[in-house]
């Protein structure tokens, strides 16, 4: 639009329309209050999947994934609230740093089933927010996801 009066000068504006699909997940969009919040779930114990996905479904949405580029993938498209990964995958510290460069502040929890106090500070050192230590309850399922989630 153009206005325009002699003697005090012209106004030109225009509308240009952005669609913000920038890779930073940590940017909100203006829908997130209305939309279950995201879980992503790399594991590679079936068990262990399943136990996690019925417990945290109710309440999120999950999505399961263990193939690293996947992995990526998701973090990039799904924005995604959280990250619970097995600690065979908090052990790769490229693939961490990789996540860590798209979402600086996404929670990535990793779960252990051995050495805890070793891999809790192997994980911490790749990029990870926190460990927690396999089998876990359904209520320390939830308090992780409740804690982490915001």
């Amino acid at each position: 639009m153009v206005t325009s009066k002699v003697d005090e000068g012209s106004v030109f504006s225009f509308h240009i329309p952005y669609r913000n699909i920038a890779f930073n997940t940590d940017i909100p969009d203006s829908n997130d209050a209305n939309r279950r919040k995201k879980i992503l779930l790399a594991e590679k114990s079936e068990d262990n999947l399943q136990f996690v996905r019925e417990i945290l479904s109710k309440k999120y949405d999950v999505l399961e994934v263990t193939d690293d580029e996947k992995i990526i993938n998701s973090v990039i498209l799904d924005h995604l609230n959280l990250m619970l990964v097995d600690m065979e995958i908090a052990k790769k510290k490229e693939l961490i740093v990789k996540i860590r460069t798209i979402s600086a502040n996404m929670p990535i929890i990793a779960m252990t089933s051995s050495d805890y106090y070793h891999d809790q500070r192997q994980a911490k050192e790749n990029g990870c927010t926190d460990v927690i230590a396999k089998p876990f309850s359904t209520s320390k399922l939830e308090e992780i996801a409740k804690a982490f989630i915001v």
